[in-house]
C-alpha cells in the first residue's frame, strides 16, 4: 500500500469514532459532520465536512468544508473565495464526489466562503441549495449509502487551475445520519392519492416509518419528534378529509398528538398536547392550513382531558 493510501486509511479509522452523529438544535436546524483531512500538494491539515438542513419554505441545504489552520496551505488564495463580492463566487470551482457503492456522483458547484468566526485560522467553503428543491447538493446526500466508503471535496484555485485543495472524509456510518439530517431537504417524497387511499382506516404504525411520512414529521417536529411518536402510541385509524391526510393518537403518559397534511401542496402542521397544553408545529413562512373538523374535535377533547 502506498504511503498516501496508508495515511488516508489511518485517518478513516481515527475519524470514524464518534463521527456522523445527527443533531437537531432547538430551532429545528438539522446537522451532521465528520472529521477528515485537507491537503495542498504534500501539506496536510485537519478538516471537517458538515451537512446542514434547515427545513421550510425559506430553508436551505448546505454542505460545508472547514479547512483548519488554513495558513498552512501556503500559496492558496482563500481571499478569492471570501464574502459576497468574492472573485470566485460565481465560479464552479468545487467538486464533491462519492467513493464506493453503486452510485458515485461527481458534483461541480459554485461555492461561497468565509473565515471561521470562532477560529480565525480556519476557512469554510459552502455549497448551498434551497431546502425543498432538487439540486446537486441533495443528489450527493441521497447517493450516500451503506457501501459508501468516502466523500471527497476538491477546490480549485481561482488563479491557477493546476492548484487544488483535496479534502477526504470517511463515510462509515454516514448513511443513516445523512438520511435523518435530510428530513425536510431535497425533493419531498410523494404522498399521493393512492397512498392515502391505501392507508385510510389503517393503524398509523404501518406508515410512521415510511419515508413519505417520516421525512415530513422529522422536519416539522425537530427535537420533539420522539415525544410526538410516543403520543401516538394509542392511535386512531388514519383519516382523510378532502385533500387532507391526518393521524391522531394518545400516549401512555396522557399526552396526545395530531398531524394533518395537504397532499396537494405538501404542507403539514402538527399539534402535541402535554399536560392539556397544546404546542403547534408549523412552518412560519408557509400558508396556514385549516385542520379537518375531526382533528379539531380531537384536539379539543384532548385538552379537556
Amino acid at each position: 500500500m502506498k504511503a498516501a493510501a496508508v495515511a488516508w486509511a489511518a485517518l478513516a479509522l481515527a475519524a470514524d469514532s464518534g463521527s456522523w452523529k445527527p443533531e437537531v438544535d432547538p430551532s429545528g436546524l438539522r446537522r451532521t459532520e465528520v472529521a477528515g483531512e485537507a491537503r495542498l500538494g504534500e501539506t496536510r491539515t485537519p478538516a471537517r465536512l458538515a451537512l446542514q438542513c434547515r427545513p421550510g419554505v425559506k430553508g436551505a441545504l448546505v454542505w460545508s468544508l472547514q479547512v483548519e489552520h488554513a495558513a498552512k496551505l501556503d500559496g492558496f488564495r482563500f481571499d478569492d473565495f471570501e464574502g459576497p463580492d468574492a472573485v470566485a463566487l460565481e465560479q464552479a470551482l468545487s467538486e464533491l464526489s462519492i467513493e464506493g457503492g453503486l452510485m458515485q456522483p461527481k458534483v461541480k458547484a459554485r461555492q461561497s466562503g468565509f473565515f471561521h468566526g470562532d477560529q480565525a485560522d480556519s476557512f469554510v467553503f459552502e455549497v448551498a441549495a434551497e431546502a425543498g428543491a432538487g439540486s446537486d447538493a441533495s443528489l450527493l446526500a441521497d447517493a450516500i449509502g451503506p457501501t459508501t466508503t468516502a466523500i471527497t471535496w476538491t477546490v480549485t484555485s481561482a488563479r491557477d487551475v493546476k492548484q487544488h485543495i483535496l479534502a477526504r472524509f470517511p463515510a462509515q456510518g454516514a448513511a443513516e445520519a445523512v438520511r435523518r439530517t435530510m428530513s425536510g431537504c431535497g425533493p419531498a417524497p410523494e404522498l399521493g392519492d393512492e397512498l392515502a387511499a391505501a392507508w385510510q382506516g389503517k393503524d398509523p404504525a404501518i406508515v410512521l416509518d415510511q419515508r413519505a411520512v417520516d421525512w415530513r414529521l422529522q422536519a416539522l417536529l425537530g427535537r420533539d419528534y420522539d415525544a410526538f411518536r410516543a403520543a401516538l402510541a394509542k392511535a386512531e385509524p388514519i383519516g382523510t378529509s378532502g385533500s387532507m391526510l391526518y393521524l391522531m393518537g394518545r400516549g401512555e403518559d396522557g399526552s396526545a398528538a395530531a398531524w394533518y397534511v395537504d397532499r396537494k401542496g405538501g404542507l403539514g402542521e402538527a399539534v402535541l398536547i402535554r399536560h392539556r397544553k397544546p404546542e403547534r408545529f408549523i412552518d412560519e413562512d408557509a400558508p396556514r392550513l385549516v385542520a379537518p373538523i375531526e382533528v379539531r374535535e380531537f384536539i379539543a377533547k384532548a385538552m379537556a382531558g
